[in-house]
């Protein structure tokens, strides 16, 4: 028959294995964005400022209504400036 091999392509490896999965490379990616959240949840961690780092605390005023009158920077005990 002259057009036996005519289809013959349609049966080809690399035509008939492209789509087994309805996202293809979906778990690589997946994969690589995992990776990428644990990086940078790691470089958070080691670029953390210390936990005793000096926080400013206030004491706030007001008056008979309720309006803010006065703010004042109350030092802490280990603050030795």
């Amino acid at each position: 028959m002259v057009f036996k091999g005519q289809d013959a392509w349609r049966k080809h490896p690399l035509l008939t294995g492209c789509h087994k999965t309805p996202f293809p490379h979906f778990g690589l990616a997946v994969k690589i964005f995992a990776g990428y959240l644990v990086v940078s949840a790691y470089f958070k961690h080691i670029h953390a400022p210390p936990a005793d780092t000096y926080k400013p605390t206030f004491k706030y005023y007001t008056d008979n209504t309720g309006a803010l009158v006065k703010v004042d920077l109350v030092k802490s005990h280990d603050d030795h400036h």
